[in-house]
This record gives structure tokens, C-alpha cells and sequence, in this order.
């Protein structure tokens, strides 16, 4: 299962809310939404996300079994 608890503990850390993610990576409310749930998200879309918050992909999911 891929968890992206690390994504949701850097945006606290740096102060950035889901609704200021959402529009600075062109994120949509369901896919935010699909984050939290722990389902799966286009490449492109964590791309965006990592663009965003400067950081290789490691930083924002990690998988768990």
C-alpha cells in the first residue's frame, strides 16, 4: 500500500495547506481526497507535487505492506 503520510507531514512543517497545494500543483479536491484514502494518483500528478514542494518523491509517499 503506498502511504503519502510523509507528504502531509512536510506541508505542516512548512506551513502549506491542502487548498494552497491543490493550487500551486493544479490538484484537484478528489485527488487530495484519493491521497488520504491511501489510493493511487497519476505519475503526473505526484510529479507536480514534488515540483512544487522541491523534493524527490521519496519525500512525499513511502510504500507499506
Amino acid at each position: 500500500m503506498i502511504d503519502y503520510k510523509p507528504m502531509f507531514k512536510l506541508m505542516v512543517e512548512r506551513h502549506i495547506s491542502q487548498v494552497e497545494l491543490g493550487k500551486r500543483a493544479g490538484l484537484t479536491k478528489s485527488e487530495i481526497s484519493r491521497m488520504h484514502c491511501k489510493k493511487g494518483i497519476y505519475s503526473d500528478t505526484l510529479e507536480n507535487i514534488c515540483k512544487v514542494l522541491g523534493v524527490g518523491i521519496e519525500s512525499i509517499m513511502q510504500y507499506k505492506e
